[in-house]
């Protein structure tokens, strides 16, 4: 009002008071919130008063104010709309408890990615071990260097300065080395802001996936359980690493067509993991199906469908509620296709012989 009596109104006044909040923005303010949970809120208060982009955007605290009242507001609702009473926490309560239940549909896939490792990496480990005291100004700068800061026992940085919190569980690393493979990092570490010395960076992802990320950004290389794939990218999108997120979408497509299941039946239509990579995926098994009713003999599009009831018969109600969203999806040509695959195995079963076993299958409500 003072502004306004003598005339001066200035342009950041009007920017977070007269104009209306802007839509991208809003939805950047909640993917960080629904990715980083809670804690994030301080973050991105500090993001705002001291004007820190995050994917080519500013903030207003009106902004942020606004999204964080939305985001709790939701997250007041959920209980109600849950209908299972025995909804896990996001963190686990001890270290064992968490260990235990990673890997459990057994199945790993393996990370990797040409592009590693980049030029800003080599530089940071070069940086990293100069500041060890451990190589001189003319230190020739290779894989090998980047590869022997980190420790595959621990699957964790040797000689750390920073450490990602999971849990009760801390797993070491290298600022320079986070810094050069997320644009995120770049800005938090190297930037002129309040929490660049910060040694302690809190995740909510699982153990597994961190010592995965982790593992990759120093080695070129890691394995991770099929089922964790999507919370993977999830972190990659957040923290703005390319080479992660190309290394996560490559090792979706190489999976069998029953793990490419796996993975989609896990994602949900809240999912964080970034739409465009849903769709890739879902495209993938459309080509695969395409693949096996057209080139596949009849019987071996048989032996497909009886392996997809075995899977199914195994996998949660939720589960497949899931994948029924993503097959039904009318725009897509999965279902087009699973059609014509489907048709092609019922007609490979078509012998007298195999009458009843078809029987047994269709009546079968996972694979109906």
């Amino acid at each position: 009002l003072s502004y306004q009596h003598c005339g001066r109104t200035p342009s950041s006044m009007v920017r977070s008071v007269a104009s209306p909040l802007r839509t991208d923005a809003c939805r950047i303010l909640q993917q960080v919130l629904s990715q980083g949970g809670p804690t994030c809120a301080t973050t991105l208060r500090r993001w705002a008063k001291e004007g820190r982009s995050y994917r080519g955007e500013t903030f207003s605290l009106q902004e942020v104010e606004a999204a964080i009242t939305a985001f709790e507001a939701l997250r007041a609702e959920k209980p109600k709309q849950a209908p299972e009473a025995d909804v896990e926490p996001p963190i686990q309560p001890t270290t064992a408890e968490k260990e235990q239940s990673e890997g459990s549909l057994g199945l790993r896939v393996t990370l990797k990615s040409k592009s590693w490792p980049s030029s800003h990496a080599l530089e940071a480990a070069k940086e990293v071990v100069k500041s060890l005291g451990r190589c001189g100004e003319d230190l020739k700068v290779d894989t090998g260097v980047l590869r022997s800061l980190f420790e595959s026992h621990t699957r964790g940085a040797c000689w750390p300065d920073v450490f990602l919190v999971c849990g009760r569980v801390r797993v070491g690393a290298h600022k320079a080395v986070l810094a050069s493979f997320s644009d995120v990092l770049q800005i938090k570490f190297h930037g002129a802001f309040s929490d660049a010395s910060d040694k302690i960076l809190k995740v909510t992802q699982s153990l597994d996936v961190i010592r995965a990320v982790v593992e990759f950004l120093y080695t070129g290389h890691c394995d991770v359980d099929i089922a964790s794939l999507g919370e993977l990218v999830v972190l990659a999108d957040f923290w703005q690493s390319d080479i992660l997120l190309e290394a996560a979408s490559q090792s979706w497509y190489k999976l069998p067509i029953v793990h490419q299941f796996e993975v989609l039946s896990s994602l949900d239509e809240e999912s964080l993991v970034p739409r465009a990579m849903v769709g890739a995926l879902v495209d993938s098994l459309g080509q695969s199906f395409g693949h096996a009713s057209q080139r596949f003999p009849h019987d071996h599009c048989w032996k497909l469908l009886r392996e997809l009831h075995e899977w199914l018969a195994r996998m949660p109600e939720t589960a497949v509620a899931r994948l029924r969203h993503w097959l039904s999806m009318e725009e897509d040509e999965l279902p087009k296709t699973l059609e014509r695959f489907f048709i092609q195995g019922i007609k490979a079963a078509s012998l007298p012989s195999q009458e009843e076993e078809l029987r047994q299958l269709l009546r079968k409500r996972n694979l109906k």
